[in-house]
């Protein structure tokens, strides 16, 4: 929906069998559009079908190591200032561990910055994330943050 986002895993291509940083650009491009829309959550370790199939698929040798690689992609790519926009709690599913990442609506907009993908803008555009043109953002932003 415009408020939930399901996410197989967090950095592991489920079909190349290896981690991908792509896979981990999608969760992080999610994350920026829940902050400069609405808020919402995103859950990691579940299907689109709802099917939970666990963080444990990341292949982190632990839950901490995953939320540390978690928490340091995000302070990289959009800034430690977001942080209190941004809670993560781990929660346990017949013996599967989901990651709940919940994203409030941001106070300033957020510009996803990772090493290898263009700078863009993201917003929930209905069930799926969008980046905005220049020209649309500048827009958005100036309706959205207004001072």
């Amino acid at each position: 929906s415009d408020r939930v986002e399901f996410k197989s895993t967090f950095r592991w291509d489920i079909r190349q069998g290896k981690k991908n940083p792509a896979i981990e650009h999608a969760s992080l491009k999610t994350m920026a559009a829940f902050l400069n829309s609405e808020g919402g959550d995103l859950l990691i370790g579940v299907e689109d079908d709802g099917n939970i199939l666990g963080v444990e698929l990341d292949n982190f040798p632990s839950d901490d190591k995953f939320l540390l690689h978690l928490w340091s992609l995000i302070k990289s790519s959009m800034g430690q200032d977001i942080s209190p926009f941004i809670k993560t709690t781990l929660e346990k599913f017949d013996g599967k561990t989901v990651c709940r990442v919940h994203c409030l609506p941001g106070s300033k907009p957020i510009f996803l910055r990772q090493k290898g993908f263009d700078e863009s803008f993201y917003i929930r555009i209905g069930p799926s994330s969008g980046s905005l043109e220049i020209s649309e953002a500048l827009k958005y932003i100036a309706d959205r943050f207004k001072a």
